[in-house]
This record gives structure tokens, sequence and C-alpha cells, in this order.
């Protein structure tokens, strides 16, 4: 890799006292100063969004935010902060498309999408293609935490062939995580279906906010381009709005034709 290429965490928990990420505005900067030294220049600070996604949420988020922007220029680090969530399964199509911090960076496409971590509920698929047709691109939060989409590479890649995004948590890649979790992940990874690497950092000692092994783990498994794309490339073009492919090109998994449909939708649309 490139020692002026930088990578870009597309989820961590920055923003202070709003959800169970950093308690104060110092702990937030050390989770970034922690991230700079890492390599990363580049976050999407993205807090929980638990219950109903409405307006108090919109502008708590938004106010906090400009704090930490603030802040961050006050002590000139060389830090990109742009502004989404973590929204919890069971939030509306219209919240989301409605409300600006749902999105990265407000670019009113790209959202980051999390899902009790024991079931992928039987709803789940039904709302995910009323996001996309409705032009959102939903990026599913570590699914290699949760128990049906970790035993279930069939789900997986029949979601990926309909356009879903999947990021993978670099914890995920750790020796120290479950083998449960870490097999999920790297089978994903080696199998086209990851398309983003993050820390879901949320503090600097207990859930930091460390990319760059993951780096070099994602290009042992496959290669450094592939590497490159998960922890660089998709994520850089989910922040300024542009067409990520769900699948490899050479894949011909049989889709039916609204799963073509979805997909050709959401790939192809600027």
């Amino acid at each position: 890799m490139s020692s002026a290429e930088s990578l870009v965490d597309i989820h961590v928990h920055l923003l202070p006292g709003v959800d169970d990420g950093p308690r104060d505005i110092a702990s937030s900067v050390a989770l970034i100063e922690q991230g700079l030294e890492d390599g990363v220049r580049c976050w999407v600070t993205t807090p929980h969004v638990l219950g109903p996604f409405d307006d108090r949420v919109d502008r708590l988020h938004q106010s906090v935010f400009q704090e930490l922007v603030n802040e961050v220029a006050r002590r000139r680090l060389p830090a990109e902060l742009h502004l989404a969530s973590e929204i919890m399964f069971g939030a509306s199509t219209e919240d989301i498309k409605n409300h600006r911090t749902a999105t990265f960076g407000g670019n009113g496409r790209y959202f980051l999408l999390e899902y009790p971590m024991m079931q992928f509920p039987t709803a789940a698929e039904e709302a995910l293609f009323a996001a996309q047709l409705a032009g959102l691109r939903p990026i599913v939060a570590h699914p290699e935490r949760n128990a049906d989409l970790a035993r279930r590479p069939d789900l997986r890649a029949r979601l990926a062939h309909r356009g879903v995004l999947f990021q993978i948590n670099a914890r995920s890649l750790s020796r120290e995580a479950r083998s449960e979790d870490r097999n999920a992940a790297e089978h994903m990874i080696r199998n086209g279906v990851a398309h983003f690497i993050a820390s879901d950092g949320h503090d600097p000692v207990q859930r930091p906010a460390f990319l760059r092994f993951a780096y070099e783990r994602v290009a042992e498994l496959t290669s450094e381009p592939t590497a490159r794309r998960l922890l660089v490339e998709n994520p850089r073009a989910a922040i300024e709005g542009r067409a990520i492919r769900a699948v490899p090109e050479e894949d011909t998994l049989p889709v039916r034709w609204w799963h073509r449909l979805v997909r050709r939708k959401t790939e192809n649309s600027r």
C-alpha cells in the first residue's frame, strides 16, 4: 500500500455522549489520534439510532458532530469527518430518506443498517427491497456477528445479488475474535461478498479504531487490490455516493428477474 494512501473508516462511534461510544470529546479526539497513527485519515462517524429516527435525533447528532469538527480544527488534526448513523432495523424508509444524518454525509443514498445479533428478522428482506426501490443503498453492519447471517452463506449471497452491501468489523479478523465471527468474515472476503472493513471503534482501550492490521489480513487472504477496495475505494465511493458493485463480475449465480431489477437500479444509479 502506498504511504500516501490513507484508509477510510465508515463505521466508528466518535460523537461524545450520545451512545455507548466516547463519554467526552477528549475520548473522541483520542480515538481520532489513534486512527491517524494507524493510517486512517477519513471517518464516517455513526452513532447508534436504536429507536425512532426523528427530528430530535437528527438535530442532536448534527449539533454534537459540529462540536467535534470544531475541536478537530482547533487542534489542527488532519482528519476528514463525515456524519451518518448506525440505524437499528425497524426505521422506516421515509425516515431514512428524510433525515440528513441517516445517510453518509447526507448524500441520500448509502446508509448503515444494524440487525439484532441473534437473528435476521423475517421482514428484513422485504424492508431492504423497499429501501432499494426508494433509491437507498443499504450497508449491513457486521453481518459476521449476526447469528443467522454468520451461519448462512446462501442468505448472504442472495442478499448480495440483490445489491445489498456488507461491512465486516476489523476486530472479527483478529485472533481474539470468536471463531464463528472470524470464519464467516473470512468466507465473505474470499467469496467477494464483503464490501467494507471498518473499525466499529467505540473507545481507545476496549474497542479501539485500528484498521491497518485488517488491511494486511485481507491482502493475505486474497490480494492487495481487494484490501484496497474494502478499506479505501469502496468506503470513498460510499461517501461520495458513487456506484459500488455488490458481486464479482464473473459471478453468475441465477437471480430472479425482480432481484436483477433491484441490482441494476441500485448499482447503476448515480
